[in-house]
């Protein structure tokens, strides 16, 4: 192969680019394998590849947000749970008042309904007719001597 253009690597040494013999462009896809190779070269030999990398570091380094900035985030960031925490509390409220107002509606739908009347009804006659067996059974009592009524 024939060295045709010039790069620099991680150790600013310059080397020229690999062309092939008859001064034709590889293609990409040959190019990209070359480029995976050499970088593998580098990482076997413990040199790390002068790449995009080294910008990334100092950028997330000017890019870190100083104390007040935390500081203010974090205060940002309460204020919205606690909105969030008054949100969901008066939507639990606005529920269950929901659910009262419902239970109030159904009972007195309840109450007008014939099903309800005749069970109501059933029941005070049931209380009458024990009323009047416990009248009527009144001087038919057995006196015993250890036992007041049988």
């Amino acid at each position: 192969m024939v060295y045709d253009k010039g790069m620099t690597d991680s150790t600013g040494q310059t080397k020229p680019a690999k062309t092939n013999q008859a001064g034709q462009q590889q293609d990409p896809l040959a190019v990209l394998e070359n480029i995976l190779n050499e970088a593998k070269e580098q990482k076997g030999s413990g040199q790390a590849p002068d790449l995009v990398g080294a910008s990334k570091s100092a950028q997330s380094k000017s890019n870190q947000p100083s104390a007040e900035e935390l500081a203010k985030l974090e205060a940002e960031k309460k204020q919205k749970e606690e909105a969030e925490r008054q949100r969901q509390a008066q939507l639990e409220a606005e529920r269950l008042r929901l659910i009262e107002e419902q239970k109030r509606k159904l009972e007195q739908e309840l109450k007008q309904t014939p099903q309800y009347q005749a069970r109501v009804q059933q029941e005070a006659e049931k209380a009458e007719e024990e009323k009047q067996h416990a009248s009527a059974g009144e001087g038919y009592e057995i006196k015993q001597l250890k036992h007041t009524k049988i």
